[in-house]
């Protein structure tokens, strides 16, 4: 068989197993790879080049610093402002979204931003009422007209100036594609805006995952912890040193129930660690049961109750459900701890 031949049938391969999606595309690159060397079409060498190849690397970092982006929190952010920015008009929703992803895309490549602006853009659309194929379509369409702003728009800029300037050319600058770009890109926002309404599918997912936005406060409404949650210290006299938080007795206080410890650093406490000075023990009941609590335990009252927030950087909760094999099926949980 000829090296043409085997070549075509790796692509070929390669090509199902991507459809197929069972493998790591990893897998299925590198496995390409060596399948070349291993028929004698390729060297051993020729096949693992591409891995310290300037161009491969640079593009590997693109998604580094996408999957950065995301977990910083900047898409979060991001689509707060959007929101705020776009108010209820469609157009303005549409111009500013197909601006910030072509913006991205500019700087991390193609599938890097819309990969991290995805779920950014869902949660938009559910927000705002609107069905999510008529956000997400154009988001597609101004990531690639986007992807034409800058060199470092798509992986494809970057092969055709690398060849360029190992054929003995001169590479093309960082924003010589904008030339080009910035024009298509301002007529896909153009087309979007005044023919997406008609062109653009009205699709709508059978089960649309609810709005978590609010859940926070629904929780400290089901709660009640911006009433009731009350931070309590440990000072130097209390009772409370050397005992452990299984020990606790809370039976003189009938409305209350422990929710949490702190120790040292904010590092959560375990039933059988030891209470010591300056440890911050968390508590949910009625306001008579934790000044007397406080008062015999000498405790001191920090300041900072929940006031409307689930989450801040002194306390924290958290709902979940135990799944059928969890290790905690079976565990007693603290005397007097919330269990609803």
């Amino acid at each position: 068989m000829s090296d043409a031949a085997i070549v075509y049938l790796v692509l070929a391969a390669v090509v199902v197993l991507f459809i197929w999606n069972k493998f790591p595309v990893e897998v299925v690159a590198v496995g390409s790879a060596l399948v070349l060397a291993a028929t004698n079409v390729l060297t051993l060498d020729q096949a693992l080049a591409g891995f310290g190849d300037s161009t491969v690397l640079f593009i590997a970092a693109l998604f580094v610093v996408s999957e950065g982006i995301d977990s910083t929190g900047v898409t979060t952010w991001a689509g707060q402002q959007l929101i705020e920015r776009a108010g209820g008009s469609r157009t303005r929703l549409i111009v500013l979204m197909m601006l910030l992803v072509a913006l991205l895309t500019a700087v991390i490549s193609v599938n890097g931003a819309v990969a991290a602006l995805l779920p950014m853009v869902v949660v938009v659309a559910l927000r705002m009422g609107r069905a999510p194929s008529q956000l997400l379509m154009p988001l597609a369409f101004g990531a690639h007209a986007g992807s034409l702003l800058a060199l470092t728009g798509t992986p494809v800029h970057i092969l055709v100036s690398d060849a360029a300037v190992q054929a003995g050319e001169s590479g093309f600058s960082y924003f010589e594609f904008g030339l080009v770009g910035v024009p298509v890109l301002v007529g896909a926002i153009a087309i979007v805006v005044f023919l997406g309404s008609r062109l653009l599918p009205e699709r709508k997912a059978e089960s649309i995952p609810p709005d978590l936005s609010d859940h926070a406060r629904t929780l400290i409404d089901q709660y009640s912890l911006a009433d009731w949650v009350a931070r309590l210290e440990v000072r130097a006299g209390s009772p409370l040193i050397g005992k452990t938080l299984s020990s606790l007795d809370l039976s003189p206080y009938p409305s209350m129930a422990l929710v949490g410890a702190q120790g040292e650093r904010g590092v959560a406490l375990d039933d059988q660690s030891p209470i010591g000075e300056g440890f911050v023990i968390t508590v949910k009941g009625e306001s008579e049961d934790i000044y007397r609590f406080a008062a015999g335990s000498d405790l001191e009252r920090k300041p900072g109750h929940t006031g409307g927030k689930l989450i801040d950087r002194r306390i924290g909760v958290v709902e979940v459900v135990v799944p059928p094999r969890s290790e905690m099926i079976g565990v007693p949980v603290f005397p007097g701890m919330i269990t609803e």
